[in-house]
């Protein structure tokens, strides 16, 4: 089976339209997969209708914004429809705390003399999830930058550091997702996430960890996938696809985890 758990579309940060992601993915070969966007779930309007046409899975999903602890916590879930009784206010919470995130970092960098308006924003955006994306965006056009990167290390990062993030505790959501029936994986660990705040996440609920992820080499990875199996929850894999960088979908549906039985199981449940 070819998957991807980790795509993302215009409705958060992404390049390409929900549509246009469903028919790269059908192109890359890949049969089920999710649309993971940050904070919001608004691309199923458009993607789910055309996925089922083409004969494709796919798993509703989100990447979730925490705060777990000093770390900014990103969390995968998936198997939570929009529209559950609980889950849809927890989504409008949370593009509500990114919309005044990005308010305040604006407001930090017209400090700096940035002069920059949330309007500017939601228009580069085309929606209200703003994410810090969208500033370096608006910063590069309008001059401040010359690129993304340049952006984000001279302009948003430190404005950023200034900012106190309200996005709702780890175990809160971990808590909440398993309570609606769904499932939750820790996003990305990298090679330095601490074992003993992995263990409180387990402990808490967590379901499973990303292991194969574009920035895990092969040490990283194996050393995410023994874990998951030493302690028993999943270990998945995903391109997280953004689709700014030139050859990017090559990636898409190359990075599968190690789907061990309980989530092939999980899959069949949610089709």
């Amino acid at each position: 089976m070819v998957a991807d758990l980790h795509l993302h579309t215009r409705c958060s940060d992404g390049a390409l339209a929900p549509a246009d992601l469903v028919r790269l993915v059908a192109d890359r070969g890949v049969r089920t997969f999710s649309i993971t966007d940050h904070d919001t779930m608004d691309a199923y309007a458009d993607a789910s209708p055309l996925a089922r046409r083409l004969g494709l899975t796919l798993i509703p999903g989100v990447e979730v914004s925490t705060r777990f602890g000093r770390h900014d916590l990103h969390l995968l879930v998936y198997g939570l429809d929009a529209d559950v009784p609980g889950w849809a206010s927890r989504l409008l919470e949370q593009k509500s705390t990114r919309y005044h995130r990005a308010k305040d970092i604006l407001s930090a960098l017209g400090a700096k003399g940035v002069s920059l308006t949330i309007d500017d924003l939601i228009a580069e955006a085309g929606h209200l999830n703003l994410g810090r994306h969208h500033i370096a965006r608006v910063l590069v056009k309008a001059g401040y930058a010359s690129g993304i990167q340049a952006a984000f290390d001279r302009w948003v990062l430190p404005a950023s550091a200034s900012i106190r993030v309200r996005f709702p505790d780890s175990l809160d959501v971990i808590a909440e997702v398993r309570r609606l029936g769904g499932v939750s994986i820790l996003a990305h660990p990298g090679a330095t996430f601490p074992y003993p705040d992995i263990k409180a996440l387990v402990d808490g609920g967590l379901s499973g960890i990303e292991s194969s992820h574009p920035r895990h080499d092969d040490r990283v990875k194996r050393k995410w996938t023994d874990y998951a199996r030493r302690v028993g929850i999943l270990a998945t894999g995903g391109s997280d696809y953004h689709g700014h960088r030139m050859g990017e979908e090559s990636n898409i549906g190359r990075f599968q985890g190690q789907h061990i039985p309980e989530f092939e199981v999980a899959w069949q449940g949610w089709t």
